[in-house]
């Protein structure tokens, strides 16, 4: 089964958890998925790390839905960390 946006995953190899948030194709083969974690108990929201998409094992489909922006159209409020610097 092939890793998607919003899945939970886990590295094989570091054993590092969290959601696919981006995704890379690459003309070699070796694709690549982007995983962000939980924010810790401190508050600090971890670094997202790349991994290739073989080192990761799902632990559970669609965790978290993609948005679709293009239904919302161009003057929807998208939301997320860019908005509050406007």
């Amino acid at each position: 089964m092939r890793p998607e946006l919003g899945d939970e995953v886990k590295c094989k190899i570091s054993g590092f958890r969290g959601i696919i948030t981006a995704t890379a194709q690459h003309l070699t083969g070796c694709d690549r998925i982007c995983v962000s974690g939980k924010t810790g108990k401190d508050g600090k929201v971890p670094d997202s790390y790349w991994f290739d998409q073989t080192a990761v094992e799902i632990l559970k489909k669609n965790k978290v839905q993609p948005t679709d922006f293009q239904e919302k159209g161009p003057k929807a409020k998208l939301g997320g960390p860019v908005d509050k610097f406007k």
